[in-house]
């Protein structure tokens, strides 16, 4: 996405696109096709923004290629990174759900200007990280520029001029004036007259404009004040307030991002802003916000769906907390397993890994209580101790062959393992394997981990159970 300062001419952004293709042509390594949109962006009644572009490239099918698509992308950023005159952000586009920015700010206050200026603030904080931190930009339109004409009505009647005649002469200089219509055969032209394209491109050329009146020429000087001014293109509001958003993205692979975050939130909110302008989070924390909450809310439905279903089958409160507590012990084992294996816990799909683990732990605690109760039920005259113990061997095999079938099933899916049929070729690692692979770390762990304690711990509650009813 390219951004040329405000009011650039469409013709000099598609100049400066030309450049930054052969650029990127030479960087971004198996291109399939590219896509370039000139004058992209909506802006001001539906009009185009002639001083932004788009450069979409489509790369070639994940075997096909040398490099990641990742690669390639830093690499093309590399490139473009010392180019001036435009503000230039490369970025893959993103499938799936929206995830937001890793670090965004929201500035709302009454003055568009001021927010700009404290956005430009937070920008060079972010800029300060060059080696962690990609993609800082904030959603600030500057001012566009333009050319403000005030016209001096005491002047103006000393020349024995209207309004209306300087307002004529000006848009006869610059967009021209029909001033009758050419006949030939059966058409018609329109006769259009303007000055010449040498006399009318300048601010000077403007300002020598003469307006003809009874046989006089008065220049537009003398009668009007023209300077040089900026207009604010569009304000942005979120919940009916003025706002400005500043974001930026963490690198693949960046350590110490935790840190790296406090210490700028510790930076910004050192920020002395003027009264009257606040700075919260930005749409990227929200949207974080959003999805953790969902996913809560998820979670507490699944363990109360699944209470209900234990509760109506052993027809037992106890032994359905049992049960559950094999969830619980699978979240430690999310939680080791990727600190162990130094892997990310992203939000959306991890959190689903956990929802699903909630439905698949308890089928192993399930057979184990069924059975402990089928043993009692049938051999009444044998202790808790022997029943426990004989059911605890026998499901032993099944308990361990389901957990490790599950786990070796995910595998694929964590390593980014595929075939494709059309070649039939075994592919591995992928673009989409980098978004999947979270959720089966997530369950390979939970799975795990959970069912290595259930066989401990089921039976000791089982135990523990037994002896306090018979206490009672």
């Amino acid at each position: 996405n390219l951004k040329l300062p405000v009011g650039t001419p469409l013709k000099m952004t598609d100049d400066f696109t030309k450049n930054v293709e052969e650029i990127t042509d030479q960087s971004a390594g198996p291109i399939d096709s590219v896509q370039t949109t000139i004058g992209s962006g909506q802006g001001q009644g539906g009009s185009r923004d002639s001083f932004r572009s788009q450069i979409r490239i489509n790369y070639k099918p994940y075997l096909e290629r040398e490099i990641s698509s990742m690669a390639s992308i830093e690499n093309v950023r590399k490139s473009l990174k010392d180019l001036p005159g435009a503000e230039i952000k490369v970025e893959k586009m993103e499938g799936g759900p929206p995830k937001g920015n890793d670090i965004s700010y929201k500035i709302n206050g009454e003055n568009y200007e001021t927010m700009g200026a404290i956005a430009e603030q937070i920008k060079q904080i972010l800029k300060s990280y060059p080696d962690s931190l990609e993609n800082i930009n904030s959603d600030y339109e500057g001012g566009k520029p333009e050319i403000s004409i005030t016209i001096d009505r005491e002047k103006a009647r000393m020349f024995n001029l209207a309004t209306r005649d300087i307002t004529s002469m000006l848009r006869t200089a610059l967009s021209g004036s029909k001033e009758g219509i050419f006949k030939q055969k059966n058409e018609e032209y329109d006769i259009n007259l303007r000055f010449k394209e040498d006399s009318r491109n300048s601010f000077r050329d403007l300002s020598n404009v003469e307006i003809v009146k009874e046989g006089k020429r008065i220049p537009l000087s003398a009668v009007a004040k023209v300077e040089m001014d900026q207009t604010t293109t569009e304000i942005k509001r979120q919940e009916r307030e003025r706002s400005v958003t500043i974001f930026a993205d963490f690198k693949p692979d960046t350590p110490n991002k935790s840190l790296i975050n406090n210490e700028i939130i510790n930076k910004v909110n050192a920020l002395d802003l003027p009264n009257g302008y606040s700075l919260g989070e930005g749409e990227g924390q929200e949207v974080r916000n959003r999805s953790t909450a969902f996913l809560m809310q998820a979670f507490i439905s699944a363990i109360f769906l699944i209470f209900l279903v234990l509760v109506i089958q052993f027809n037992s409160i106890t032994q359905p907390l049992m049960i559950l507590a094999s969830v619980f012990l699978s979240l430690g084992g999310v939680c080791w397993g990727l600190l162990i294996f130094q892997q990310k816990f992203v939000i959306i799909m991890s959190g689903i890994g956990i929802i699903s683990l909630a439905g698949v732990v308890v089928n192993n605690a399930i057979v184990l209580i069924d059975f402990i109760n089928q043993i009692r039920t049938k051999e009444p005259e044998a202790s808790v101790e022997d029943s426990i113990l004989k059911a605890s061997l026998t499901r032993l095999r099944p308990v361990l062959l389901t957990a490790i079938t599950t786990v070796i099933g995910l595998f694929p899916m964590a390593f980014g393992i595929s075939f494709d049929f059309a070649s039939l070729s075994l592919q591995i690692g992928s673009e989409s394997s980098e978004w999947w692979a979270p959720m089966a770390w997530t369950i390979i762990f939970g799975l795990t981990f959970a069912t290595i304690l259930t066989l401990v711990i089921i039976p000791c509650f089982m135990m523990i159970d037994a002896k306090l009813s018979k206490k009672n």
